[in-house]
């Protein structure tokens, strides 16, 4: 259910723009989301955080680090699950 949430939020999220203090006060809340989700639900809330942090031209530190622990952790499960 959050997928598809996060999906509409994600296709909406041009349109309003205008509404850009609101989102920014819930940002924190989006990197604990990318934390504790599951893999694509991560990867939805990764992809709003990009846009509005694009919007913002303010891409941090923050989002690659925590794209990179979501990309790192999920290589070494698949890779655990190998052997």
């Amino acid at each position: 259910m959050m997928t598809a949430l996060l999906t509409g939020v994600n296709r909406a999220y041009p349109y309003a723009k205008e509404e850009m203090e609101k989102m920014l006060e819930h940002i924190d809340t989006m990197y604990k989301v990318v934390h504790y989700a599951s893999f694509n639900v991560s990867l939805h809330t990764l992809s709003l955080l990009f846009q509005v942090s694009d919007f913002a031209n303010s891409v941090s530190d923050r989002y690659y680090i925590s794209s990179f622990i979501i990309w790192y952790f999920t290589k070494q499960l698949i890779f655990c699950l190998t052997f």
